[in-house]
């Protein structure tokens, strides 16, 4: 009776878990901006209690030294981070799909000059078109992957709570002739 109850248990947090889940995903999709401005504002948030809790370790210490220099130098920079990350954060947002995109304007134009079919052209150019577009417009770009991963969040929150609902599985546990365990899965339904 407690194995099907633990069962029960591992149910509740697969189903809770899944509906999460899909509401991350909700959120993701309908506000894709947002959220990766308040991602970076929490990120902000944390760099600068890091960076309050260095300056107060640095103030707190009684014997100035290298290491409590070392300290005092760790603090401004991690404080100075922190308020990039909190005042500006589409700018910093928009800087990794920058690199992505001159990564791929490159590789489109390198391949174009590589290519020996018409086809090999044809998709170079059209990866290299990707990648100035990324360039022109990186915030554009970090929001529609956070759509996408919004969306692939909601499909698996889906399958999991579907999952979750068809089956509980039931494990049963015991040793073998040799002291080994044994593991056994059952599907209750």
């Amino acid at each position: 009776m407690d194995k099907i109850k633990n069962c029960l248990k591992s149910f509740d947090i697969g189903f809770i878990f899944g509906i999460g889940m899909v509401l991350l995903g909700l959120i993701l999709v309908i506000l894709p901006g947002s959220s990766l401005t308040t991602v970076c504002t929490i990120l902000g948030i944390g760099v600068a209690l890091k960076g309050g809790l260095e300056l107060f370790k640095y103030l707190k210490a009684k014997q100035i030294e290298a290491e409590n220099n070392n300290d005092l130098v760790s603090a401004i920079v991690t404080l100075i981070g922190a308020f990039i990350l909190i005042s500006h954060p589409r700018r910093l947002l928009s800087i990794i799909p920058m690199l992505i995109g001159i990564g791929i304007l490159v590789y489109g134009i390198t391949s174009f000059f590589k290519a020996r079919s018409l086809f090999s052209k044809i998709t170079a150019v059209i990866t290299a078109i990707i990648g100035l577009g990324i360039i022109s417009s990186p915030f554009a770009f970090a929001e529609a992957v956070t759509s996408i991963l919004g969306v692939a969040l909601i499909i698996v929150g889906i399958i999991m709570i579907i999952k979750t609902k068809d089956t509980i599985t039931l494990k049963i546990e015991g040793k073998d002739d040799d002291g080994y365990t044994e593991v056994e899965f059952k599907d209750v339904e």
